[in-house]
């Protein structure tokens, strides 16, 4: 995997996890109430989210602190970071 591969990847992986900062309500619901018979919890939270199933293994992961004003706000600064390396590179 190349750098901007790499780049890529972690850019994506903080996406999710900003999504899971915005969407804590929503995650919290479906971990609450479950999801329907024959489905798993990734699956409902793929849905619920518009995320793949892996993403979704990364959300239920995250520690609650996580979901914090601070965290979504540090977040958002990682991923202008990944960003703006992404343009640098890109120039290069």
């Amino acid at each position: 995997m190349n750098d901007r591969e790499q780049l890529l990847q972690v850019r994506r992986n903080l996406h999710v996890m900003l999504l899971a900062t915005e969407s804590a309500p929503e995650i919290l619901r479906v971990c609450l109430t479950g999801p329907p018979e024959g489905s798993s919890i990734e699956s409902e939270l793929s849905e619920t989210l518009g995320i793949s199933e892996a993403e979704s293994q990364t959300v239920l992961r995250m520690q609650f602190q996580a979901l914090t004003p601070h965290a979504r706000e540090q977040l958002r600064a990682d991923v202008a970071e990944v960003d703006r390396q992404l343009v640098e590179l890109q120039a290069t």
